[in-house]
């Protein structure tokens, strides 16, 4: 894979969920301020983008947007980043492709879901890979099976078929697979069009991020970059929550014994 010349510096945080799976947990928050080891679940991913050297975040909020922006801007004070929280209320791909319009004016940009945690070393991995005109998602390399090793137990395990340095199908009813979608992406602002005509072409419950990712496949212009045997954590239920404990815990010790 080549690197970029100048690395991405900026990320969009998807947000704007309200964790229905999460109903006995949440107590009324949206589910980006679910606490986990004491802190929002959205705080998390905010550190660990300014760890690797992103500084400029934008939260993609719809759900309780003003309790998620007036939480967040004190917590991550001492933060070495610039938080702006863009609020639409439209679905998913809807609201990136407004922020691609009205806010985006580098080249290429993350996106991150925001109930994603990621090892140390994936999202520095993905911002040293260039989009070109299309996307790079994050994968971990199968074997063939859907218990893979570095999935977490809990994660949702769309599939792919990829080839080379590209990626050639996605979906979660693949039968025949080699990769795992982290659901992390490094993104060029040159799809915003592409974006626009395939929001266009059906009903808004199938425009799926993945859908969209499988249309720029067939094109050529969805790539990966392979995390090896890192781990992620997708937290959608009570059960996850609890592997999300554990594993922030696990990580706090392995880079305090680094260190």
């Amino acid at each position: 894979m080549y690197r970029c010349e100048v690395e991405a510096n900026t990320a969009a945080i998807v947000c704007g969920g309200e964790g229905k799976r999460l109903s006995l947990a949440v107590n009324g928050l949206p589910k980006a301020l679910i606490p986990i080891q004491k802190r929002p679940m959205l705080e998390h991913v905010i550190r660990d983008l300014s760890a690797n050297g992103i500084k400029n975040i934008f939260l993609l909020t719809r759900h309780q947007h003003g309790l998620i922006t007036e939480t967040m801007l004190p917590l991550v004070q001492n933060v070495d980043v610039h938080l702006t929280s863009f609020y639409a209320d439209v679905g998913k791909m809807e609201h990136i492709l407004l922020f691609l319009d009205t806010v985006m004016t580098q080249e290429s940009f993350l996106l991150l879901p925001g109930d994603h945690l990621f090892d140390d070393g994936i999202i520095n991995a993905l911002k040293a890979v260039p989009p070109r005109n299309g996307l790079i998602l994050a994968v971990a390399c199968a074997q063939g099976t859907r218990d893979y090793g570095p999935m977490s137990s809990n994660c949702h395990k769309v599939c792919l078929n990829r080839n080379n340095d590209s990626i050639v199908a996605i979906g979660k009813d693949l039968q025949m697979f080699n990769a795992f979608d982290t659901g992390a992406y490094h993104w060029s602002v040159t799809l915003k069009d592409r974006l626009r005509i395939f929001l266009q072409s059906g009903p808004p419950e199938k425009m799926k991020l993945s859908a969209f990712t499988q249309v720029l496949a067939n094109e050529g212009l969805a790539r990966y970059v392979n995390i090896g045997m890192k781990r992620w954590v997708n937290i959608n239920t009570i059960q996850d929550l609890n592997i999300a404990e554990r594993y922030l815990a696990q990580r706090k010790r392995n880079r305090i014994s680094s260190n």
